[in-house]
Formats: structure tokens, sequence, C-alpha cells
């Protein structure tokens, strides 16, 4: 989806895929009881959404662009709270958005650590929403070993031509992925040594939020 200005309040997303517009600087999307049901909450732990709460701030205000929270949920990605950029024009998402695992930020970043059986059946489907969208198993296996490597993953123009971000995956007490927090904007303010340095960004922004939720840094 290409980038799209409008009046403020206009529908912000198509095609179950982020997109650009411009809105009115009070407007917010408001969490639904979706956040608690998909974050695997359990008593005497904090949510996914809460447990993320401060982090995502800091991680906007010091970034200005968009900031997501995807859930893992079977296999697909779903976002539970989201923080929109601060310029007038940025990346638009919407809370209850589904993805699939193959494409975009927070979704790579989570498969990227998934157990290889979940990876491969992921990779029987891969459907495209770009020209740049990897849709062969042996590119995204590739792909999902060099998102390991550097602790990120990168969404460079798969599901919006003109987008660009950086996902990380945040882990449970026990050990298991459970959601990934992604940065996000405009191709255009997006170049390479941008997305580097946003990448270490996310980086520990994922690793907060996963301490939060009693990760000890040991996977199941």
């Amino acid at each position: 989806e290409g980038g799209r200005r409008g009046q403020a309040r206009e529908p912000l997303v198509g095609r179950g895929v982020g997109s650009f517009a411009d809105a009115d600087e009070g407007e917010r999307f408001v969490l639904t009881s979706l956040v608690d049901h998909l974050a695997g909450a359990s008593q005497g732990q904090p949510s996914l959404a809460r447990a993320a709460k401060a982090v995502m701030d800091e991680l906007s205000q010091s970034t200005g662009e968009t900031v997501n929270l995807f859930a893992l949920e079977g296999l697909q990605a779903v976002c539970v709270d989201h923080r929109e950029g601060l310029r007038q024009v940025r990346l638009v998402t919407s809370v209850s958005e589904r993805r699939p695992l193959h494409a975009g930020a927070c979704p790579k970043a989570m498969l990227a650590s998934l157990p290889l059986p979940v990876q491969k059946e992921v990779l029987n489907e891969l459907p495209k929403y770009t020209p740049a969208t990897t849709t062969t198993p042996q590119a995204l296996r590739a792909e999902l070993s060099a998102t390991l490597q550097r602790g990120y993953a990168v969404s460079d123009l798969d599901v919006d031509e003109e987008a660009r971000g950086v996902g990380a995956a945040i882990f449970g007490a026990e050990g298991d992925v459970v959601g990934a927090v992604s940065v996000g904007g405009p191709a255009s303010r997006m170049a390479p040594a941008r997305v580097a340095e946003l990448g270490e960004q996310i980086i520990g922004a994922a690793r907060m939020i996963s301490r939060q939720l009693g990760y000890n840094g040991q996977n199941s």
C-alpha cells in the first residue's frame, strides 16, 4: 500500500497491512480485551501490553517513529498495542490487525525464534504482498538466520512498498516467544544507517519487555 494523505479520522488501514496517513495528533486507538486475551497474561505476571507500555512510550519519544507491539497467536502475529509516529507522515497500524509470520518486522522476528517444525509449517505458504516479499523457503530461511545473528528482523518494503522497520522478539517467563516489538516509518527516512541504529534500539527494548515478563535469558 503506497503513501496516503487524507483528512483526520478517515480509515487508516487497508488490505490488512500498514499505511501512511496524516492524522489528528490526539487520535489514539482504544485497547480492547484482545490485549490481555492474546498476550498470554497469567496470574502474577503482567500482560504483554502492560509489560511493554513504558518501553514503547520511551521508544516512541526517542525515535519519533511508529512503534508496534504484536503478540503471537498460532501462526499469526496480532497487533495488541502501538504508538503512532510523531511526524506528519507516518506508518499507521491498527490494534487487532493480523499478519502472517513471513513478512513484516515483528512477524519475522518471532518466526526466527520459533522451533524449526513451526517454521517449516509457515514456509509451506508464503503469499506475496509486494515485489520485495520473500516467497521462497530457501530465501526466507536465509533471512531468518540473519535475523538471529544480528538480533532483529528487518522489514524492507515487504508488506508496504514505502515502509521499512525493524523488530525484535519478546520472550515470556518460560522462555517461549510471546510477541515482538518494532519501530518503523517511511522508507524515505529509513536509510541503511538509520535502520541499523534503530535495530540496536529495538533489541534493547525487546530485552526490557522480556525481563518485565519474567524472562531470565534461558530459552525453553
